[in-house]
């Protein structure tokens, strides 16, 4: 039978393995979201590495893009 000391000791193991995995998933994504987005850029063109940057310039795509259905925005019409 196991005593409390040691169920204590082996749940503390266990959050301490889902943080490890939690850090590793989360800066998995960062290094996808970076990969995803200067792959695409020239190495001389490519600034410094800022993912809030990268998520406001796709979150702004994303509502111009929004917009631009709902209000039914002819994208290419020529302004006079």
């Amino acid at each position: 039978m196991v005593s409390n000391i040691q169920a204590l000791m082996i749940a503390k193991q266990e959050v301490k393995n889902k943080l490890h995995f939690h850090f590793n998933a989360l800066l998995m994504a960062i290094n996808l979201a970076k990969v995803e987005h200067y792959l695409s850029i020239p190495k001389k063109e490519r600034g410094a590495f800022s993912m809030s940057d990268i998520k406001t310039m796709y979150h702004n795509k994303l509502l111009l893009e929004r917009f631009i259905d709902v209000f039914a925005v002819p994208v290419y019409k020529l302004k006079k």
